[in-house]
């Protein structure tokens, strides 16, 4: 099992990178009014620890990583607290990562 996923991981981290290199994202300055609408969106809760979030305390995070291919769609934004978007880095699952890139390979 343990085997399985690391070759999983692998063919995403290579499709990953084909698709940076297809269509690349680059970060940018957030509107002002963005992290109010997540902030709502998440019911002011931070989805990585679930605990309240401070509007004006808070990071936008990309729920999919840009080093795994993730772009800024709000759809892959969510906002957290610092130290839980310092603890995430660049990690994702490869459950969210597969149906990710599959669906951003499709819109290309």
């Amino acid at each position: 099992r343990d085997r399985t996923m690391e070759e999983l991981m692998s063919t995403l981290t290579e499709a990953s990178d084909l698709l940076r290199r297809i269509a690349p994202v680059e970060r940018r300055a957030w509107p002002s009014h963005l992290a109010l609408h997540l902030h709502e969106r998440q019911q002011g809760l931070c989805p990585l620890c679930k605990d309240p979030v401070d509007v004006d305390q808070a990071h936008i995070d990309h729920v999919i990583p840009m080093c795994h291919g993730g772009g800024n769609e709000i759809a892959n934004l969510q906002i957290v607290h610092a130290t839980c978007n310092q603890r995430k880095s660049g990690a994702v699952s490869p459950h969210d990562l597969l149906p990710y890139l599959e669906g951003r390979a499709g819109n290309l």
